[in-house]
């Protein structure tokens, strides 16, 4: 179910957090449990990015700078995985 919150990066974890009428929603991935990362398109995620780990894939969309914060995101898991 697509949610409207508020999407962090950091160095090592990719967080994001939404309250919509008192439900809370948590999730915070380590960019380096990241296997895919990419740009797509569907009817149900139109125009998002697409974070792939070994147990979920999760869908964003709906970002006012989607290219750079795709570019973040690639160097911040290339990053992770150099370490």
């Amino acid at each position: 179910m697509p949610r409207q919150g508020w999407l962090y990066l950091s160095v090592n974890h990719l967080c994001f957090y939404a309250y919509i009428l008192g439900r809370e929603t948590k999730l915070v991935v380590r960019w380096s449990d990241v296997t895919e990362l990419d740009k797509t398109s569907s009817l149900v995620f139109p125009d998002s990015i697409r974070i792939a780990t070994r147990e979920k894939q999760h869908h964003f969309s709906m970002f006012l700078h989607k290219s750079e914060t795709f570019t973040l995101m690639t160097q911040l898991t290339n990053l992770a995985m150099k370490q």
